[in-house]
């Protein structure tokens, strides 16, 4: 026989062997005989032998058998059963498969649709996971349709037919090209498309995966940065409008507090005359109201004005932050930084700070929005230094593959774990508020770093000290 045959018993014992299967598996007959097919199958098919085995009507397939040179042989078994001294057994032949078969088995085996077509567009053969996708039963069974066959309506079916006219016509492959397919069972999928013209131009070879779900969430993530963008842009109306509503007023409360004042001033400098006439008890009533009462009330109120003034303007600071064009250029962080150090530099003086700064790369970034971080930052630390030791500053940088990472750290008083949730929210501060400020800064730097792609992080102790650290990506 041209073909290896064997007779084994139902559980795989090999009782007979010709010498065409023991030349397939490059070995002698006898070692053959008394072994167990099992031995001589991929672990990987291993799982198909016992149906094989069992079946009691003509069965077949694919495996690939482990020869002696290690290389796997791709073959065909056939099973049948037989009545050997009446006793049931399994016949079985074995056809080893040519390079065209073993090109379609491993076809049939990859998760990719594979198809080919002549150049009028009619199928030639595809492998097993295009058939589950266009409904056939067998790769036979598509041979001579066209993609109008296989799919809903005719204008998803022109594209992809034009692709084909395309790679024909140009003789150049047309690779990962991206378009929506119906399938005649109504199933609406979006397919990355490949196709080469067959050698000869005899036609066209193509594969395709199923990007239905990339697409849905590229789509659905497009949907959410439109409205995120929308929800910005309405912030950013409503912060100016605020700010201006909210401006206007308190304009008018500077200006009549200041009437006020003058008023005041007036009548105290008119006191002596004008209770002159009252009794005592009236006369030290009226005078404590001029002196001590109104001055305090109206200091409330300027003090509260001021505030409310410069919560106004970082609010509106903010919002513009978030619109402001961004100019990126090639920055020597160094320079910029010793520039932001030198202009807090009565400060550090003062308070007899010690600063220290590694070396800090060059950055393609926006020098506004830099050295606004760093003066942010910088100027936090100093503020919130321990009093009670010296204070010392370091700032320094590191490199990562795809960004830069600062560090800006501090010996200061530290934030409580309870407060660290405060540290980055407008209008709120962490820890006791002795210190002069709207609770805005941190809040700026993080809304800059946002615009520039970055991020910030902070690590505090208290009574130790604090570690702000910001990420700006690298822009090539």
């Amino acid at each position: 026989m041209a073909e290896g045959a064997l007779t084994l018993t139902r559980d795989g014992l090999i009782l007979f062997s010709n010498e065409r299967f023991a030349s397939i598996l490059g070995m002698p007959r006898d070692r053959v005989i008394g072994s167990f097919v099992h031995d001589f199958v991929a672990a990987e098919d291993a799982s198909l032998l016992p149906a094989l085995l069992a079946s009691r009507v003509r069965t077949q397939a694919e495996v690939r058998l482990k020869t002696g040179s290690a290389v796997q042989a791709p073959a065909l078994l056939s099973a049948s059963t037989l009545l050997l001294e009446a006793t049931e057994c399994v016949c079985l032949v074995v056809t080893e498969l040519s390079d065209r078969e073993t090109v379609r088995l491993v076809l049939d085996h990859i998760p990719q649709r594979v198809f080919w077509k002549d150049r009028e567009g009619r199928y030639l053969g595809c492998n097993k996971a295009f058939t589950s996708d266009v409904g056939v039963a067998t790769p036979q069974d598509i041979v001579g349709k066209t993609v109008y066959d296989v799919s809903q309506g005719t204008a998803v079916a022109d594209v992809h037919a034009a692709y084909d006219r395309q790679v024909l016509e140009s003789g150049q492959a047309e690779i990962g090209y991206e378009a929506p397919m119906v399938f005649a069972n109504g199933t609406q999928r979006f397919l990355r498309v490949s196709k080469v013209p067959l050698p000869g131009v005899i036609g066209v070879l193509g594969t395709y995966e199923d990007i239905t779900e990339r697409k849905r969430a590229e789509e659905k993530l497009q949907r959410y940065s439109v409205e995120l963008a929308g929800t910005n842009e309405e912030l950013r109306r409503f912060t100016n409008i605020v700010s201006h509503d909210l401006r206007a007023p308190l304009v008018n409360l500077k200006g009549f507090s200041t009437e006020l004042r003058q008023s005041i001033e007036t009548l105290r400098q008119s006191e002596e005359a004008l209770l002159a006439n009252l009794p005592e008890p009236e006369r030290a009533m009226v005078a404590q109201e001029l002196q001590e009462t109104m001055p305090e009330a109206l200091g409330f109120i300027e003090t509260a004005v001021n505030r409310m003034d410069h919560l106004t303007a970082a609010l509106l600071r903010l919002a513009r932050a978030g619109r402001r064009e961004l100019h990126m250029e090639a920055l020597d962080a160094g320079a910029l930084l010793q520039e932001t150090l030198h202009t807090l530099g009565h400060q550090i003086r003062s308070r007899n700070i010690a600063v220290t700064a590694g070396p800090l790369p060059l950055i393609i970034s926006d020098r506004s929005a830099i050295e606004q971080i760093f003066g942010n930052l910088l100027d936090n630390a100093i503020k919130y230094l321990d009093p009670r030791r010296p204070g010392w500053i370091e700032v320094s940088a590191e490199e990562q593959a795809d960004a830069t990472v600062f560090h800006v750290r501090d010996n200061g008083r530290g934030i409580a774990e309870d407060d660290m949730d405060k540290v980055f929210a407008p209008f709120r501060r962490a820890g006791p508020e002795d210190v002069p400020g709207e609770g805005m800064g941190l809040a700026f730097v993080r809304a800059l770093l946002h615009r520039l792609g970055g991020k910030i992080e902070c690590q505090s102790q208290p009574g130790v000290g604090t570690t702000f650290s910001f990420t700006l990506p690298r822009v090539s």
